[in-house]
């Protein structure tokens, strides 16, 4: 999972935003998930210190589904630009 995040990230923001825009798109995703990921694991273990393990993920559970609602009605889709077939994907891994 982390390893798709990396490798699609920057494929989606370069579509997502205009060209103008990427950089500073790039360095807000890359920043917050740098904060994210700094700041996520202590205090989750802090708070599941306090209220439990399950307590915590079911407090995120609303948070997560308003970020979902909001991902759903905020982002665009993004068509292919081309018709995606096996053929396709396996052509990919011959290219160096």
């Amino acid at each position: 999972c982390i390893g798709g995040f990396w490798a699609l990230a920057t494929a989606v923001i370069m579509r997502l935003v205009p060209v103008s825009e990427v950089p500073r798109a790039l360095a807000l995703m890359y920043g917050g998930q740098a904060i994210a990921a700094a700041f996520a694991a202590p205090v989750g273990s802090y708070l599941g210190g306090l209220f439990g393990w399950r307590a915590v993920f079911w407090a995120l559970t609303p948070i997560v589904v308003v970020n979902l609602v909001w991902h759903v009605i905020a982002l665009p889709s993004l068509p292919a630009g081309q018709r995606q077939d096996f053929r396709t994907m396996f052509g990919l891994l011959k290219r160096p």
